[in-house]
């Protein structure tokens, strides 16, 4: 039984880029929302 696992990103500086980038590499994981208090990073992440 393979799930699928919703995630969000909270900042978007060098660290959840990272993180985001990992995300969508996992087929297990499916990025969904991304926050910065800057939104222009939080566009260009998600």
């Amino acid at each position: 039984m393979s799930q699928t696992y919703r995630v969000g990103i909270i900042g978007c500086g060098g660290m959840g880029k990272s993180h985001a980038s990992t995300y969508t590499q996992n087929p297990a994981t499916r990025l969904v929302a991304a926050m910065d208090i800057r939104p222009e990073s939080a566009k260009k992440t998600g």
